[in-house]
């Protein structure tokens, strides 16, 4: 699904808005389907549907008044089922190609969704949703199926039954409008330094793989977090508020604030689902437990990613700093209550030295085999060396060696420094009061400054979200 594929679907939704009562969820549910089936296929629809008539009848054959052990084998039996299903796509490709084409859209978010509403019923031994028109709307909520956020079925729920809660169409349209900007004009961009440089290493200049990798971290930024604000304003024109998916990430003073702040509803949903339970069975191990649990939960945030020996082995990078960034939390904070000149250069050191650590570990995500990773990182000491010899002349040879001019990049920072301006608005100056602490003239021509941007500059030949394959 392309970026104005899925903002496209705000017209559908602003028409489901003149529905009222009860009727709405259907019309939802109705467009939803309708929708989905158009841009994945039949097949796709068939899966989503089997998944979530399978989880909806698990739930409801397993009320908590049922035997422990029925409840149990049912639940979990489900539960089961989803992962063994999502595992027959998302893996069973490197086995089979064809099972990659016949992969449903968005088939990881789906999953998630309904394997959380599961476990959940487990775990809090709660009576199951009655209602299949909301639930099925819950799975097939077109906005968050793409790539999320991954919402829980309460919350969800819970906004799709309170009749005084209003949508909130300025909103989501300016989120619509951002998200747009910052993937058609500054991600898309960005991939025009980015991709040629993974295409072909060697026929790169060293300095373009150093420009590369840094031009990277912002591409996935702006791309995934671009898809995220799209989903989160598409649902506001109905009334659901979606769970924030980012908060800052390139401020985080270390990396575990990033993670806490980098796909927030997936790390959420690891830590409750995967992270907790094994901290939990492993805590007699003490440090080595605690080490264990981070290292097998960020390894399984790497091969979510998909059957590739690049997505291990960022997951097992990530883990194992991870795992020293929390076995030497105590230290850290010791030092910096002895020391308030170490508390200040951590504080001001701390996003930088995380953000290059983060840029570094996305060669290995990017790359599309270890082999690539290799030669992008062995490109980056002479690269660095060029830069800091002659930056202008090391510039204008990595541009010539990925077929762009210096104007390219001249906009593309243009855009970025928009991108940043957006963001102070939404998160600094008015963080969570956009309307009520920006002028509405600024307001006014911050819109139009961006649709003309996306209109003129944005990307001729957008491509699909980064995240979308996922």
């Amino acid at each position: 699904m392309s970026p104005l594929e899925l903002a496209g679907f705000a017209v559908p939704l602003l028409l489901a808005r003149l529905v009222r009562g009860a009727w709405r969820p259907r019309a939802l549910l109705l467009l939803c389907v309708a929708y989905y089936a158009l841009e994945a296929g039949a097949s796709s629809l068939a899966w989503l549907a089997a998944a979530t008539v399978l989880t909806f009848g698990v739930a409801r054959a397993a009320p908590p008044s049922a035997s422990p052990s029925a409840r149990r084998a049912l639940l979990l039996g489900g539960v089961a089922v989803l992962l063994g299903f999502l595992a027959l796509f998302k893996y069973g490709a490197a086995v089979s190609p064809a099972l990659a084409v016949a992969a449903p859209l968005g088939i990881s978010y789906f999953a998630f969704k309904l394997v959380s509403y599961l476990l959940d019923l487990y775990w809090d031994d709660r009576p199951a949703e009655r209602d299949p028109v909301g639930f099925a709307l819950y799975a097939a909520f077109v906005p968050q199926i793409v790539s999320g956020p991954i919402q829980r079925a309460d919350d969800f729920l819970g906004q799709l039954r309170a009749a005084a809660r209003r949508p909130n169409v300025t909103a989501g349209l300016r989120l619509v409008l951002f998200g747009l900007f910052k993937k058609l004009v500054v991600a898309d961009r960005l991939a025009l330094l980015v991709d040629p440089v993974y295409r072909s290493p060697l026929d790169a200049t060293p300095a373009a793989a150093v420009i590369a990798t840094y031009a990277f971290a912002f591409q996935l930024y702006a791309d995934f977090s671009g898809l995220t604000d799209i989903a989160i304003g598409l649902g506001r024109l109905v009334g659901i508020e979606a769970p924030p998916n980012f908060d800052a990430p390139f401020r985080a003073v270390n990396i575990e604030d990033f993670w806490r702040r980098w796909h927030m509803s997936l790390t959420f949903w690891l830590s409750d689902y995967l992270f907790t339970p094994l901290r939990m069975s492993l805590r007699s191990f003490g440090a080595l437990g605690l080490a264990a649990a981070i290292l097998i939960n960020m390894t399984a945030v790497g091969v979510w990613h998909g059957a590739r020996f690049t997505y291990l082995a960022f997951g097992v990078a990530m883990g194992v700093l991870l795992a020293v960034s929390a076995l030497s939390s105590g230290l850290r904070r010791g030092w910096e209550r002895r020391s308030p000149a170490y508390a200040r250069l951590a504080t001001l050191a701390g996003p930088v030295v995380t953000f290059h650590l983060m840029a570094l570990g996305w060669i290995l995500f990017r790359a599309p085999d270890l082999a690539t990773a290799r030669l992008v990182y062995a490109q980056l000491p002479a690269g660095l060396a060029a830069l800091a010899a002659g930056p202008w002349a090391g510039l204008q040879a990595a541009l010539a060696s990925v077929h762009l001019e210096a104007g390219h990049v001249a906009l593309t920072l243009v855009a970025l420094a928009a991108m940043q301006v957006m963001h102070t608005l939404r998160y600094g100056v008015a963080r969570g009061r956009f309307d009520a602490v920006v002028p509405p003239v600024l307001r006014v021509a911050l819109y139009e400054a961006a649709a003309i941007a996306v209109v003129v500059n944005g990307s001729l030949d957008p491509g699909l979200f980064l995240y979308a394959q996922f």
